[in-house]
């Protein structure tokens, strides 16, 4: 932002000659150079955006990070869109998400798998329901990251309900969105035609709307589509669709009938700019600790903010040596509608002037009392307050109890209007010229004209609280204006209890219950109207009887229902009698939108969704929405229904990017989801850029932003990564800062599975599957020949099974999604199937050709053996199950990968995503805590084994001796050197206990530590020995350096653990010093003793 502390008089001047609008300013010829002037003003603009950028994209710095680079394959099958993809085609030795991503969604929605009338999983004896709604995304463009991470949880949710064998209905909806469309449209046709909404009239704009929804409504749907999105299309709604719009005018006209919408006239949050009311939560409250100039959209200036004026009133007639009273203002253009002086009848400063009256500065024959009100802060400013009733909801206040007079001094655009105060002569004051200025032009004129009649008494910075539409950005103005609200105590009180007694559970309850409680407790009555066109019209008709000319307002849906009660209401026999007109106004969207959860699925009508899927099961959104639509929804629901509208509210955090900043088009940081599943260029996220209308300067910054990773270029990664990545992130979390990087570890995670299922594609053979036919061993036999690591796979995929199921029963994604990636990756991958191929043998043998090159021939698997058949039946299982548990995930390269395991050897279903989710009372009889904890030996004694012969330099045809201190540990690892000799790759394992460490250590290198369970030494040959020795030397060359250093820094450590403060962290330290000094001195003498015994 500029920062701007002072200007002078000249240079204020030269500003008015430029910016100025002549007086009569809703005249034609100057409504059209008006006009002119701001497209000429947005042209230039424009261009001056589009030469930088284009030199930015020359200039692009060099990118700190290189993304990494994948190779990519097409489909070459011949599909017809809604059949279902031909899995026969060959596995690429890749991940490709352009070949797994085609042709399943148009099969899943061909087959219904989406609808609940269809496909129901075999898991679940009963019929049970799951409900869910999407909250529906405005119509105005494109989705963003935050849409994808909403698609991406709720989908998952969905997918594994409908696994479980739930009637599941995830209902897609989208918004109209009025004030965000509208504004849309109207750029859109005042950059085409040059003309604003009010030079083609209501009912063209409104068509013009539809034209623009019915093009770029689907753009949206697409998207969902692409991120793999099951929702039910059959049951799409759109907010304004014939029986939406009469559930929302059911909906008014009832609460209007009980008293719970009114009418009135009080002070609204109003936009100049939109030329509409604004509920508070529509408006962004920045608090400015100093003077600073903003940039606001119609001023070619910036405004300053965070200014206190101060200016005197001079009194009508003195009062002693008291002449004038010096009020202290942020708000210098209110001026010309003040109404009175205020003072806190505690104030001692002022009690003699309480009572009388003061000349108002611009016009001395006007003449305000001076009020006593305690609503004044003495400490603020002088504690003289100015009372403008009609822009300011503190005044507003003050002047219904003083009875003041409500006078507006600003037109609905912003410009000022009043009317002159004439004097006896009837000659207005020479500052007449205010009227149709912009206010904020005004308030500089005031300045001047303050300045030079002597009345302005300086100025001071003081911290203000600046308040502006978060749809323009533009300066929220207070304005008196009639409007209807929706009356909000006893609905508040309702949604409070229904959390307190667990009829609506907020599954994060510790975060967001004080904030539930307080908003719905503290919030004041919602403003519902709206001075737009584009929405639902406020279904109310003012009926005036044209006799007595009474006038009543009455709510009804069509204009012959409201006539017909006028009628009854003033006892008139003919419609004639009746004048009647309907309001103008539309409702505020978000209450078209707190009735989507029961209004989509067909009420005031009850309809079979109605009643088979209301109360939804759960209400899933952004935790930014707490209060606009989903305390909303409670209280429209409990008053509407008489039922909860959900039973259970999940909240997610708001998407960030790497560096904490919220995602929007005006810091120009919005990510379209698209550019991750298909990769996207530097040149085409500049186009974006252009359509965002930044700033030269800020456009400029996002370049450099983009290009510093990856030259500005993000790299395919699919759908399935882009969901991995987002489901990773806590729903804990209070934000997620996303970096564009993630979905590319998610896509490497999928090749990862890609190249796992390549190894099991193996036991799917001719050969494989005649071989496993022969045998007896069966699915439920083959565990009689299970070894312990094959137990292990089992109780492992057992407890992934558990946890990702307790998890998603808590709603817990992230939980979920690392439970069933560590047995991908860290069970499945880098144990189990690196001890199978071991036993089953490599798939491939290198033999070289002819001309020196190598050729790669697929082996078939050996099952020659039952154990080896039970292993291939093990690992077929395990992968299915697996996959089955990944798909509400990553539901395509699930499918993909499912599809192609033979029907013999999975689960009757016609797609994974209707096969039943793997449950823990199945498969908790494979959990054993005791084979487990064996596991867990084996694998730390092998990663021991590892690290010293990396250490050591160790090669694997040496014997590695494992020294046990207890006997339980030898049992356990001398039972299993075989599958230790599998995981360390050594030929020759052996297993002894402390009894025989004297005769180890004369023959066998390494330290032996008496206090670990297990020490790993090495059997030597006499050259073997040497090698060994040499290097050791080289590192107590290395250990003798450090020595002393060591020696030293355990005396001064003792010294420092005299103090008690630091004693405990001392002794810590001494006692880490000690053990690596110790181990050094082991690893010298064992070498000393190798030295004696063999004479090296």
């Amino acid at each position: 932002m500029l920062k701007v502390f002072s200007a002078s008089a000249s240079q204020r001047s030269q500003i008015y000659r430029v910016l100025c609008i002549p007086q009569c300013s809703h005249s034609k010829t100057n409504s059209e150079w008006d006009r002119k002037q701001k497209q000429y003003r947005r042209l230039l603009k424009q261009q001056t955006v589009n030469e930088s950028l284009k030199l930015a994209l020359k200039k692009a710095p060099s990118p700190t990070h290189q993304a990494a680079r994948f190779d990519e394959y097409e489909y070459t099958g011949s599909t017809v869109p809604g059949e279902k993809k031909d899995v026969s085609i060959p596995l690429q030795p890749f991940y490709s998400p352009v070949f797994v991503e085609k042709c399943w969604y148009d099969w899943w929605k061909q087959k219904g798998f989406f609808s609940p009338k269809n496909y129901i999983a075999q898991n679940s004896a009963e019929e049970e329901s799951f409900s869910m709604v999407i909250p529906p995304p405005n119509v105005t463009g494109k989705l963003h990251l935050g849409h994808a991470l909403t698609t991406a949880i709720e989908d998952t949710i969905v997918r594994r309900q409908r696994m479980l064998g739930k009637k599941v209905l995830w209902l897609p909806g989208s918004d109209h969105a009025g004030i965000a469309t509208q504004m849309v449209v109207e750029r859109e046709i005042d950059r085409i035609h040059g003309k604003s909404r009010y030079e083609i009239g209501r009912d063209k704009f409104i068509n013009a709307i539809w034209k623009w929804r019915n093009s770029k409504g689907n753009d949206i749907f697409n998207q969902l589509e692409r991120l793999g999105a099951s929702l039910d299309w059959g049951r799409q709604v759109f907010t304004l669709d014939e029986k939406y719009t009469h559930a929302v005018e059911e909906a008014f006209i009832r609460l209007h009938r009980e008293g719970l919408i009114y009418r009135d006239e009080r002070c609204v949050n109003w936009s100049c700019q939109l030329q509409s009311t604004l509920s508070d939560l529509e408006v962004d409250c920045t608090m400015l600790d100093e003077p600073t100039a903003i940039n606001l959209p119609g001023y070619s200036f910036p405004v300053q903010f965070g200014v206190m004026h101060k200016l005197a009133y001079k009194l009508a007639s003195s009062v002693g040596d008291i002449t004038e009273i010096v009020v202290a203002t942020t708000r210098l253009e209110t001026v010309l509608a003040d109404a009175a002086i205020a003072v806190n009848p505690n104030d001692s400063r002022y009690s003699s002037v309480i009572g009388r009256h003061v000349k108002h500065p611009l016009w001395q024959n006007k003449h305000l009392p001076i009020i006593a009100d305690y609503a004044v802060d003495m400490e603020l400013g002088t504690g003289a307050l100015k009372v403008t009733p009609a822009h300011d909801f503190t005044d507003f206040e003050i002047g219904k109890r003083h009875d003041l007079p409500f006078e507006t001094c600003f037109n609905p655009d912003g410009t000022v209007w009043f009317q002159p105060v004439y004097s006896k002569n009837k000659k207005a004051r020479d500052f007449s010229g205010l009227n149709g200025l912009p206010r904020f032009v005004a308030r500089e004129r005031i300045l001047d004209y303050l300045t030079n009649c002597n009345l302005y008494r300086g100025s001071y910075p003081h911290q203000v609280m600046l308040r502006t539409c978060n749809r323009t950005g533009d300066v929220v103005e207070p304005m008196i204006k009639k409007q209807w609200f929706v009356r909000i105590s006893e609905l508040a009180k309702e949604a409070i209890n229904a959390v307190e007694k667990g009829q609506i559970n907020l599954i994060q309850k510790e975060m967001f219950i004080k904030q539930w409680k307080n908003w719905l407790n503290t919030t004041g009555d919602w403003c519902i109207s709206r001075q737009i066109w584009w929405g639902h019209q406020v279904p109310s008709y003012e009926c005036t009887n044209v006799h007595t000319k009474e006038c009543m307002w009455f709510s009804a849906h069509n204009q012959l229902q409201a006539q017909e009660e006028a009628m009854e209401a003033f006892s008139v026999s003919s419609a004639s009698d009746i004048h009647i007109k309907r309001d103008n106004d539309v409702l505020d969207t978000w209450f078209s939108s707190a009735l989507f959860p029961f209004a989509s699925l067909g009420w005031p009508t009850e309809t079979e969704d109605y009643k088979k899927f209301y109360p939804l099961s759960l209400m899933e959104t952004g935790s930014d929405l707490i209060f606009f639509w989903v305390a909303r929804m409670a209280m429209m629901g409990l008053k509407l229904t008489g039922k909860v509208p959900f039973e259970n509210v999940l909240f997610h955090p708001m998407v960030r990017d790497k560096y904490g900043r919220k995602m929007s088009k005006s810091v120009g940081n919005v990510i379209d989801p698209l550019h991750v599943i298909d990769g996207v260029l530097l040149k085409d996220r500049v186009e974006d850029i252009r359509e965002f209308e930044l700033e030269k300067t800020d456009a400029l910054k996002v370049v450099k932003e983009f290009a510093g990773y990856n030259a500005g270029t993000i790299p395919l990664c699919g759908s399935d990564a882009l969901r991995l990545s987002l489901c990773a992130h806590s729903t804990e979390a209070q934000s997620v800062k996303f970096n564009v990087n993630e979905p590319e570890v998610s896509r490497k995670q999928c090749n990862k599975i890609w190249n796992i299922f390549l190894y099991v594609q193996r036991f799917f053979s001719d050969h494989a599957n005649s071989e496993l036919n022969k045998s007896k061993i069966n699915q439920e036999s083959m565990k009689d020949h299970f070894k312990l690591i094959d137990k292990w796979s089992r109780s492992q995929l057992a407890l992934a099974v558990e946890t990702c199921n307790s998890s998603l029963n808590q709603h817990n994604i992230a939980v979920a999604l690392q439970a069933v990636n560590y047995f991908w990756r860290n069970v499945f991958s880098s144990i189990y199937l690196v001890y199978c191929t071991a036993l089953l043998g490599k798939r491939f043998t290198r033999v070289p050709t002819q001309n020196d090159s190598i050729e790669l021939h697929l082996n078939e698997v050996d099952l020659s053996s039952d154990y080896r058949v039970a292993v291939a039946l093990n690992i077929i299982d395990l992968t299915e199950t697996a996959l089955r548990l990944f798909s509400p995930f990553a539901p395509y390269l699930a499918e993909e990968l499912w599809q192609r395991i033979p029907h013999n050897m999975k689960h009757n279903a016609e797609s994974v995503c209707i096969a039943p989710y793997p449950l823990p009372e199945i498969h908790n009889k494979d959990r054993d805590a005791q084979i487990d904890e064996q596991m867990k030996i084996i694998l730390s004694v092998a990663d021991s084994v590892n690290q010293q012969a990396t250490l050591h330099h160790v090669k694997r045809s040496c014997p590695v001796v494992i020294v046990c201190k207890n006997q339980d540990t030898f049992k356990t690892v001398s039972r299993n050197t075989d599958l230790l000799r599998v995981l360390t790759q050594f030929g020759d394992v052996e297993c002894h206990t402390l009894d025989n460490l004297k005769d180890l250590l004369t023959s066998c290198a390494g330290s032996v530590d008496e206090d670990s369970d297990v020490s790993i030494v090495f059997r030597f040959s006499a050259e073997g020995l040497r090698a060994y020795i040499e290097n050791e030397e080289t590192k107590f060359k290395h250990f003798e350096t450090s020595r002393n250093r060591w020696i030293k820094k355990v005396d001064a450590l003792e010294k420092k653990a005299q103090f008690s403060d630091s004693r405990a962290k001392a002794l810590s330290e001494i006692l880490e010093v000690t053990k690596k000094y110790q181990k050094m001195k082991n690893m010298e003498d064992s070498v000393e003793r190798l030295r004696k015994h063999y004479g090296v």
